[in-house]
């Protein structure tokens, strides 16, 4: 695959450009080769100037080299003469023959300084221009994982590469796997994934799927799940989400999540919130979700996003019991409301009748816009009464049913038209 085919404005050249091909004296070559490694380099190797080094590397149109004068060949010839095992003086060897034009030489001698020693950072950094030149990507993205491995305090430099590294399907795999060691730029690089616009189907694919099974809000899942909601992704939000599930949650995928409230796992807003005001509960339980609502003042007692096709529905629900504290319940009302989002635009609602219980309760027919409403909230809403007296109900089950010429669907599981990406669970009809 040409890297032409894969990277923006350029390709991989342009990003390398970017991060390393830079003129003498630039703030990200001395990033990537600072004065220390060129002193412990050039003065142990040459004793010559330790600035040099750094201001020949990646100098267009020569690449990765340094061309050496027939003092500093010398010196460097009798340094490996007299140490036939210094990996890094073998390296120097490579950039002046790289300088020099002679970049199948060069290779040769790069193989060889990482025979001797795999952690021979000047070597990789060699490796890394030569295989991007040679628009190999996989190798490209090796040798910038080795560099992290091998010099991690330069990290914000290589990360931005091998982002863009990740473009390439190819390369997901070996990626994934680094990320999995839980290295310390393992959140950076995903930070750098989400700043940088790149597809959130990339980010998807390098999370660990296989340790999200018990989600928590301040998972690296979730963030993922909740950044793509803030750009109103509303669709690969969802389809994400349910690819994290345990296998054994999946036969509660309905519409909504969880229709009779038994507390199946998954973390908000694709599963059920429940009301945190003081006074007020909503407890899920084996045989619905038990609610206690004061009635001092307007709550959403429950609520839950939920991805719909364009069409007409109707909401139903059964209220197994219901009784007021005190006396009849006065104004004290539940309702299950559905609104567009953004923007929380009511579109439909189903006042439950208090004194009908055991029964299937329906809503009038609303009707889900084919634009302007990738998602609605589902929300169970308790209205204050002027007189305020704590209503105590059950709520056996609520469903969203698709209607087509006044008859009703069987519930509509969401089928969004975008994936994210197809190694997602099938369980969408």
């Amino acid at each position: 695959m040409a890297t032409s085919d894969i990277f923006q404005r350029g390709g991989l050249r342009w990003a390398l450009a970017v991060a390393f091909v830079v003129a003498a004296g630039s703030a990200v070559a001395a990033q990537v080769w600072n004065q220390r490694h060129a002193a412990d380099a050039v003065s142990a190797i040459l004793g010559d100037d330790p600035g040099a080094l750094g201001r020949g590397l990646f100098e267009a149109p020569t690449g990765l080299g340094v061309r050496l004068n027939s003092t500093q060949r010398s010196a460097l010839n009798g340094r490996i003469a007299s140490r036939p095992l210094d990996a890094t003086a073998f390296a120097l060897a490579a950039l002046d023959a790289t300088a020099q034009g002679n970049r199948t030489q060069a290779a040769k001698l790069v193989a060889h300084a990482l025979a001797l020693d795999p952690r021979t950072r000047l070597a990789w950094l060699w490796t890394l221009d030569d295989q991007a030149r040679r628009n190999n990507n996989v190798a490209a993205a090796n040798a910038v994982l080795r560099l992290l491995a091998v010099d991690p305090g330069q990290y914000p430099v290589y990360i931005t590469i091998l982002a863009t590294l990740s473009k390439d399907p190819r390369n997901i795999p070996q990626i994934a796997a680094a990320l999995r060691g839980n290295p310390g730029w393992r959140g950076p690089f995903l930070g750098v994934l989400e700043a940088g616009g790149f597809d959130p189907a990339i980010r998807y694919a390098l999370m660990d799927k296989g340790s999200a099974k018990v989600l928590t809000q301040d998972s690296e899942q979730v963030s993922f799940v909740s950044d793509l909601i803030a750009k109103g992704d509303y669709e690969r939000a969802y389809l994400a989400w349910v690819s994290y599930l345990p296998d054994s949650a999946l036969t509660g995928v309905d519409t909504p999540y969880d229709v009779k409230f038994v507390g199946l796992p998954g973390p908000a807003p694709f599963n059920w919130q429940f009301s945190t005001e003081a006074g007020d509960r909503a407890d899920p339980g084996a045989n619905g979700l038990d609610l206690s609502y004061s009635g001092r003042k307007p709550t959403n007692l429950a609520s839950q996003v939920i991805v719909l096709q364009p069409g007409t529905y109707r909401l139903r629900s059964v209220l197994t019991n219901a009784a007021s504290e005190g006396g009849p319940g006065g104004g004290t009302t539940l309702t299950w409301q559905a609104m567009c989002l953004p923007g929380n635009r009511p579109i439909g609602a189903l006042a439950l009748d208090i004194a009908t219980t055991g029964k299937q309760q329906l809503s009038p027919a609303f009707h889900v816009p084919d634009t302007g409403c990738p998602a609605i909230m589902l929300v169970l809403a308790g209205a204050a009464s002027e007189f305020p007296v704590r209503l105590n109900a059950k709520i056996a089950t609520v469903h969203l049913d698709r209607v087509a010429d006044g008859t009703m669907i069987s519930a509509p599981v969401p089928a969004p038209s975008s994936s994210i990406p197809s190694s997602i669970p099938s369980v969408l009809p």
